[in-house]
């Protein structure tokens, strides 16, 4: 019987899942979209409920199209930080809280008082911030919703939810152990005893740390194996959503660049030794001798949704590229008008919660159509300061980027993209990568392949389109001016940002 090959991936605004054969080649392909919700001003969750109904529905959907009894392995792809809590039994005490969420900004700086950050750096190479650092968001609970917090068996994150539901075992991996600011990322120890203490986190309510192949668990949930997936399939406990994708793009992250662009903008690169660095987030990566240094950016896709529901109210819903439509209209450097897209503060590199959107520069003869060109090239102004920042802590240029996810559908924004950042940028076919990196750790974990390097050698990479800087030299001198002032409007406006934060805690 031919091994089929199950990656579930949760994002932002959709649950996909990828049927892979025994060879990776995709077979059967679904997708359900959600949203996040905010209950409250800054608090941004995804709500479970509609997770397990799109989980549900789109396995219901791959039945009509393969068999799933023959799929051998499942594994999880989810973004990340997703915070969790989980009753004895399963029950979901708490949504999902993401990285976008500020409602534990003041734990946030109680945290920074009560810990030594240099030293909290130094283990977990990253700052502790509100909703990107999920440590944060369990205080809050502990603080205020002290009821959850005694009842709570785990706090996880989404690949934790999700082997829960299927296998009713708790379990996270290094990847997005990462991100919870109580991991050892540098020694890849696992949970460090003394930062938990110095959180107040209760340790025994952290799950098992797996490697990313490893089999948390056989599958007994019932509404999926009435589907057709078999009772007692392995589930391997999967990734975060980037190295998954990384994976599964088939780059040489010690060689070049890797971005996903979707809801968030993440830039990734790998490196054989631990020298975090405060432009990025750091993890681990799939393997225990490697790290993966990120430059997420929380406003990519975001800012983009905001545009076209604010500024296009007159043009029928769901039209796509619709601000691709409207950018064509303006010129380089949006007739002087430059966008900051700190819509919900911002990870690296200025890690600043208080950040906001801004646009700088607007006359009486601007238009709305050079407010969505800037909201499109402020994208292409944070990826090249990513990159410029990928290229001081890895000393070696970053003249190529290989792309995937769902913003590379878009040919005037990847073009945009290459004529701003001065650089080539190599758009994969497939842009959905996550669940197809979740399924090729299920192979690699249930014995299909021997490692994750013989995997990636069946995923060759299936280039789209290969884009070229192509401004001209006017253009160029525009891009660089706008992007000057796009780094200067930060440096001039953070005071007030800070003080404006401080303001609306009050």
């Amino acid at each position: 019987m031919d091994k089929y090959f199950l990656g579930i991936d949760v994002g932002t605004s959709a649950l996909k899942l990828l049927v892979m054969d025994a060879g990776l080649r995709s077979l059967a392909w679904a997708s359900r979209t959600y949203s996040a919700v905010h209950p409250r001003k800054g608090w941004s969750e995804l709500p479970a409920g509609q997770i397990w109904q799109a989980l549900r529905t789109g396995v219901e959907e791959l039945a009509g199209r393969v068999d799933l009894g023959q799929v051998a392995g499942i594994g999880f792809s989810c973004l990340c930080p997703g915070l969790t809590a989980l009753d004895e039994d399963g029950g979901v005490l708490c949504d999902p809280i993401i990285h976008n969420d500020q409602r534990s900004r003041a734990e946030s700086w109680q945290l920074r008082q009560r810990m030594a950050a240099e030293e909290v750096f130094a283990v977990t190479g990253n700052p502790i911030m509100p909703g990107a650092i999920s440590c944060t968001s369990m205080l809050w609970i502990k603080e205020h919703r002290p009821e959850v917090y005694a009842r709570a068996a785990w706090f996880g994150h989404i690949n934790t939810l999700l082997s829960v539901w299927l296998t009713g075992q708790a379990a996270i991996d290094p990847t997005n152990a990462s991100y919870t600011g109580l991991y050892d990322t540098r020694g890849g120890s696992g949970w460090s005893d003394v930062l938990c203490r110095m959180a107040e986190i209760d340790r025994a309510k952290l799950p098992p740390i797996l490697e990313p192949t490893a089999i948390c668990g056989y599958l007994q949930a019932e509404e999926l194996t009435s589907l057709g997936l078999r009772q007692g399939t392995p589930v391997v406990i999967g990734a975060a959503d980037t190295p998954c994708a990384a994976l599964a793009a088939g780059g040489d992250l010690h060689q070049e660049v890797f971005e996903s662009i979707g809801s968030t903008g993440v830039v990734s690169f790998c490196t054989e030794q631990p020298r975090f660095s405060r432009a990025f987030l750091n993890r681990r990566y799939l393997t225990p001798d490697c790290w993966l240094y990120q430059g997420a950016s929380s406003n990519m896709g975001l800012a983009i949704a905001w545009a076209e529901r604010e500024l296009c109210r007159d043009i029928p819903s769901g039209r796509k590229g619709v601000l691709d439509m409207l950018s064509r209209r303006s010129s380089a450097g949006a007739n002087g008008c430059v966008f900051l897209p700190y819509l919900s503060g911002e990870r690296s590199p200025i890690w600043d919660p208080d950040a906001r959107g801004v646009f700088f520069g607007l006359s009486a003869e601007n238009d709305r159509e050079d407010m969505a060109r800037a909201v499109l090239e402020s994208g292409c102004y944070s990826a090249r300061q990513m990159f410029q920042a990928a290229e001081e802590v890895t000393g070696r240029p970053c003249l190529s980027v290989l792309a995937a996810g769902g913003g590379t559908r878009s040919d005037i924004w990847m073009q945009l993209r290459a004529d701003i950042t001065e650089r080539e940028l190599r758009v994969l076919e497939q842009p959905d990568m996550a669940a197809a990196g979740a399924a090729m750790l299920a192979a690699v974990g249930t014995g299909q392949f021997p490692n994750l390097e013989t995997a990636r050698t069946y995923r060759p990479q299936a280039l789209r389109r290969c884009f070229q800087p192509k401004a001209s030299p006017g253009e160029r001198r525009v891009y660089r001016e706008r992007y000057e002032q796009y780094l200067e409007l930060y440096d001039c406006l953070k005071g007030l940002f800070k003080k404006a934060g401080g303001q609306e805690q009050a």
